[in-house]
C-alpha cells in the first residue's frame, strides 16, 4: 500500500511539474509578446516625439522669418506718425537711439499705432481666421512706483464692410505696470485670431486708463506678423506631442506586463 501511495504521489508531482512548466512557457511567451509591444510602442513614441520637435521648429522659424508689418519697429525714423501725448524719445532705447515714451493720465487711454504712415495710423488687410502675432519690449522709467494700471498691446479689427463696420478689440499681451522692470526691457508677446467678417486691422501699444497719472513707460523693438501657417504647424506639433505621450504610456504599460509575466 505504501508503495502504491508513493507511486501516486510521484505521478501527481510529475503532473504538477508538467503543469508548472507549461505555465512557465506560456508566461515566457506572454512576456516576449509584451516586450515586443513595448519596443513597438516605444518606437512609435520616439517617432511621434521627433515629429513634434520638427513641427515646433517649423512653427518657430515661420514666426521668425515672416515679414514685420510694423512701420517703424525700432522707432528710429521720426517721420512716422505718433499719437500725442506719446512721443519719440532718446532717454532710453533697447537698440538704436530711440524709443516711444508714454506718460499716463488717469482716466485716459494712452496709445499709439505701430503700423502707421507719416500722417496717421494704418489699417492692413486681414481676414477671419488669420492669426496675428504681436511683440514689443517695454521698460518703466527709473524710480517708478505705484504703477498699478495695465500696460499692453492690442489688435483692433474692423468687422463688416468698408462702408459699414464696427471695431473689435483683442489684447495680445498685457502686464501690470508695477511688474515692468525699471532696469531691463520686459518682452510682451502674444497672438490672436481675427474674428468673423474682419477685413482689416490695426495694432496699438497702450497704457490703460486705470494707470495712475504720471507713470512713464518706454516701448521699443515692436513686431507684427501674420502667422497663420506657423500657428497651424504649432497645432500639429501639439497633436504629435500628444501622440508621443500616448506612445510612452503604452510602452510603459507593455513593459510592466512583460515584467509581471516574467515574474
Amino acid at each position: 500500500t505504501s508503495a502504491i501511495t508513493g507511486e501516486t504521489q510521484s505521478a501527481t508531482a510529475l503532473v504538477n511539474a508538467a503543469t508548472a512548466d507549461g505555465k512557465a512557457v506560456v508566461a515566457q511567451s506572454a512576456a516576449a509578446t509584451a516586450d515586443a509591444k513595448a519596443v513597438t510602442a516605444d518606437g512609435k513614441a520616439v517617432t511621434a516625439d521627433a515629429k513634434a520637435v520638427v513641427a515646433q521648429s517649423v512653427a518657430g522659424e515661420i514666426i521668425k522669418s515672416g515679414s514685420n508689418l510694423a512701420s517703424n519697429p525700432g522707432f528710429e525714423n521720426t517721420n512716422f506718425w505718433v499719437n500725442p501725448p506719446c512721443a519719440y524719445s532718446t532717454e532710453l532705447a533697447r537698440n538704436g537711439s530711440r524709443s516711444i515714451k508714454m506718460t499716463s493720465v488717469s482716466g485716459s487711454y494712452i496709445a499709439t499705432p505701430i503700423i502707421s504712415s507719416t500722417t496717421t495710423e494704418t489699417y492692413v488687410p486681414g481676414s477671419a481666421g488669420d492669426v496675428i502675432f504681436v511683440e514689443g519690449y517695454v521698460r518703466a522709467a527709473a524710480g517708478t512706483t505705484g504703477a498699478t494700471g495695465v500696460v499692453y498691446h492690442q489688435v483692433i479689427a474692423k468687422v463688416g464692410t468698408s462702408s459699414s463696420f464696427t471695431y473689435s478689440y483683442h489684447t495680445t499681451a498685457s502686464i501690470t505696470g508695477s511688474d515692468v522692470s525699471t532696469s531691463a526691457w520686459t518682452k510682451l508677446s502674444g497672438q490672436i485670431t481675427l474674428p468673423a467678417n474682419t477685413f482689416e486691422y490695426a495694432v496699438h501699444i497702450y497704457l490703460h486708463q486705470n494707470m495712475p497719472s504720471g507713470k512713464v513707460f518706454y516701448w521699443d523693438d515692436v513686431t507684427v506678423r501674420e502667422v497663420t501657417a506657423a500657428n497651424t504647424a504649432d497645432v500639429k506639433a501639439v497633436a504629435a506631442q500628444a501622440t508621443a505621450n500616448t506612445g510612452v504610456t503604452n510602452a510603459a504599460t507593455a513593459d510592466g506586463k512583460a515584467v509581471t509575466a516574467t515574474t
